[in-house]
């Protein structure tokens, strides 16, 4: 019986997540209307005005990873202790697809890190202050997003797609101006790097193409738009508040303490369970704020939040049926 087998993936080309260019993404694009997440005003301020030469955040960050070796993957902790690397002079980047203005500016970007010690400490606490801030979302949202675009990429090539197909048709990567330097880096042109071709979450719907010392660098979007993220993070919320209701035990809890506030003890003996139980039970409630705690003395007891059980419920509402709600007169706010 015959059977067709993938073929081997072409060594010119590489999928790999990559938290620098989520990083650079970040910095390049805050601040503006298309950006996925919002950062906070002393950061957008920090990119913009790092750099006096006008020209905001360019590949930098990107060569930087290069050569430090964190450019592909997760972990970006040498990028982040920039301070701590003192590197060694090289030749300037070649980042064909770039202008001449850019090149150099880039170019005069990395002899200053590399010599002066304060732009480098200064640049590396802006780094660490940025990804500190967006860390959570892209852990929690992004890096799976990014897994499975990696996975479906990798897949298709595996499977005989044509590399540069794996590219959507619009990309920059095939405009006229860039495309002649794609089709180089996948066919192993004299002095062209390999691709390397990273879907990105915090790109949203847009990408870039830089050429890189050691790599052809390609960053997909993986297709998120502020609206489409700000939907997720509340499909998420909506989710574990749903999870957290959807146990019968807490339930009876939730309607015990509605009646009237009791201890831990008491939980456990009106609600048939084991004391141990029922704290941890009580615990995720009130981490959800679905508890109010009462001291007296060196007793606690609980009551049900009815205020912020309503909200949960009316989220979830909001959420799931929005046309629902409003056909009903209530508020079309979104909860933070």
């Amino acid at each position: 019986m015959p059977f067709e087998m993938p073929r081997p993936r072409t060594t010119r080309i590489r999928v790999e997540p990559s938290a620098a260019t989520e990083l650079s993404w970040l910095m390049v694009s805050c601040g503006h209307r298309e950006a996925v997440i919002d950062l906070p005003p002393e950061l957008v301020a920090g990119a913009d005005e790092f750099w006096d030469d006008g020209w905001g955040i360019q590949p930098e960050i990107l060569v930087l990873a290069e050569e430090l070796g964190c450019l592909t993957g997760w972990n970006i902790d040498p990028l982040l202790s920039l301070e701590d690397r003192v590197s060694k002079a090289r030749p300037a980047p070649r980042l064909a697809t770039e202008d001449d203005a850019v090149r150099g500016a880039v170019t005069e970007r990395l002899e200053r890190l590399r010599t002066d010690s304060v732009v480098r400490r200064r640049f590396a606490d802006l780094l660490r202050r940025t990804w500190a801030y967006a860390q959570p979302t892209l852990e929690e949202l992004g890096r799976p997003t990014v897994e499975r675009a990696v996975s479906r990429l990798r897949a298709s090539l595996d499977h005989g797609v044509p590399p540069l197909e794996i590219i959507t048709e619009n990309h920059i990567a095939r405009r006229d101006g860039m495309i002649q330097l794609t089709r180089a880096a996948l066919d192993g042109a004299p002095g062209s790097a390999g691709m390397l071709v990273t879907p990105c979450y915090f790109a949203g719907s847009s990408g870039h193409v830089i050429d890189l010392p050691g790599s052809y660098s390609v960053a997909i979007g993986t297709g998120v738009t502020p609206d489409a993220a700000a939907l997720r993070s509340d499909a998420e919320r909506v989710a574990a508040n749903l999870k957290l209701l959807a146990d019968s035990t807490r339930l009876m809890i939730l309607t015990l303490l509605d009646q009237g506030a009791c201890g831990v003890g008491e939980v456990a003996k009106q609600v048939g369970v084991a004391q141990p139980t029922a704290s941890v039970h009580i615990r995720q409630l009130r981490e959800a704020g679905l508890l109010t705690p009462e001291r007296s003395g060196n007793v606690v007891r609980y009551r049900t939040n009815t205020e912020q059980l309503q909200a949960v419920l009316d989220q979830a509402q909001q959420a799931l049926v929005p046309g629902a709600v409003m056909a009903a007169g209530g508020s079309s706010r979104r909860s933070g």
